[in-house]
């Protein structure tokens, strides 16, 4: 029987709460050591794109937080404390055993919060999370600096080092993580006695520094466009650049995510796709099982995609679905039935290197940013009549959302749209729901 995937999973909204502390974890060092303990159990929540999950049944894990999919991960969990009836002369830091699962290469603190609202935040601890043997750490005063983050009062007020006695809660967060990492606790505790001459515990051994490879490299006598190419039909690669890297990088992360295979859902499109990224929280609620990978990258037009689909970015996977919203940025500069012709040959090129995967086609989203007597407008419109022909009523559907994302009289929906071309959350919402009975029946 052939399996089915269902994409219509949901989550109820608002944060998972859960009580913090300490147990019998660190048992042969209890004499020297004070588990953190909970002021009360509503105490953990967790904030970003993250799960926390305490305790962790049938594990020998205290605090469990999970990162969700997707690039430029960020968030964490805190809990706060009762105040340790410790003397701040006996304490000589805060002892973490951690582990990870896997390459981090963003960074990762344990932020500290004290009695008068000021935060000290600690050094990268990356390097342990990228471990997935358990880690013992030892973080001394020395190890935080004051947050900068921190109203000027606040920090004009605090001492250059925490005080242990004055701690009242703890953050543990992370950002700019790549895959899905889980983050793991086996304890959590002050660490009394004499700091140790020497530290505690060896750091873990940083990674050697990789040589920068220019991707460019890999692709004789390749051309990097910075405009919107000579046509929308011919495959073009863009030297634009973007705070995360260039578009080549970008392109080079995503053929990586390829090769690793496992992607039921596969996203493709430019930064109206791009933009789940930046809405994760809509995302995780209304798909929050599905094995996705988004390859939308702003300002690719049609020429850009299909340079990355012949290039790469298909190579090891067969989704059993992909969607495709393109050509958005095409419709001021070519011509409908160029921008038609070559959005066909992005759904060919799909279904030749993927066989096994269906293709979710939208017609191109209405905006409202160009002069409502450019030509985009109509171009758009004769590009959807031409491609909603592509949908066989099997392999490829074809869906228009313009009566979901615009009043009676055509205009966009103010609430579905952020600035006049990329949605809302409200607009995700739209738009997934509005896709969701032709999910099922594809992934049947």
């Amino acid at each position: 029987m052939q399996s089915r995937m269902n994409f219509s999973g949901r989550i109820a909204a608002g944060c998972l709460a859960c009580c913090v502390w300490a147990s019998g974890a660190l048992a042969a060092e209890s004499a020297s050591r004070v588990p953190a303990k909970n002021l009360t159990e509503k105490q953990c929540l967790s904030y970003g794109n993250v799960k926390v999950t305490f305790p962790v049944e049938g594990a020998d894990t205290l605090l469990r937080l999970e990162y969700g999919a997707g690039d430029g991960l960020f968030g964490g969990g805190w809990f706060a404390l009762a105040a340790p009836a410790i003397d701040d002369s006996q304490c000589h830091g805060i002892a973490l055993t951690v582990r990870g699962n896997g390459n981090l290469p963003g960074k990762a603190f344990l932020s500290i919060k004290t009695a008068g609202g000021g935060t000290y935040r600690s050094k990268d601890l990356c390097l342990y999370f990228a471990n997935k043997e358990w880690n013992d750490v030892v973080l001394g005063a020395a190890d935080f600096i004051i947050d900068p983050g921190n109203k000027p009062e606040v920090k004009a007020a605090l001492p250059a080092q925490p005080k242990w006695s004055d701690l009242r809660r703890m953050d543990i967060s992370a950002v700019n993580l790549e895959a899905e990492p889980t983050l793991e606790f086996k304890a959590i505790a002050f660490a009394l006695g004499d700091a140790p001459p020497a530290a505690p515990v060896a750091a873990a051994p940083a990674a050697p520094a990789a040589k920068p490879v220019d991707p460019a490299s890999k692709y004789p006598g390749l051309v990097l466009q910075n405009n919107a190419g000579n046509d929308a039909l011919t495959p073009a690669a863009k030297g634009i650049k973007f705070p995360e890297g260039t578009w080549l990088e970008r392109h080079e992360k995503f053929v990586a995510r390829a090769k690793q295979g496992d992607v039921d859902l596969l996203w493709l499109g430019d930064s109206i796709t791009d933009n789940w990224n930046s809405n994760k929280g809509t995302y995780r609620k209304l798909y929050p099982n599905v094995k996705s990978a988004n390859f939308g990258i702003g300002g690719d037009g049609t020429q850009n995609l299909l340079w990355r689909l012949e290039n790469g970015e298909l190579d090891g996977i067969q989704p059993k679905v992909t969607i495709v919203l393109i050509g958005t940025n095409n419709a001021q500069w070519h011509q409908s039935a160029q921008i038609a012709a070559a959005i066909e040959k992005i759904v060919t090129t799909i279904r030749t290197k993927c066989p096994q995967t269906k293709v979710l086609l939208l017609g191109i989203f209405p905006r409202a940013d160009i002069a409502a007597t450019s030509p985009a407008h109509q171009r758009i419109r004769e590009v959807n009549a031409v491609i909603s022909k592509l949908d066989d009523g099997r392999n490829v559907r074809y869906l228009d959302l313009r009566a979901k994302l615009t009043n009676a009289d055509g205009t966009i929906l103010a609430e579905a749209f952020a600035d006049k071309v990329h949605l809302s959350p409200k607009g995700f919402t739209i738009w997934a729901e509005a896709m969701q009975p032709l999910l099922d029946e594809m992934s049947k």
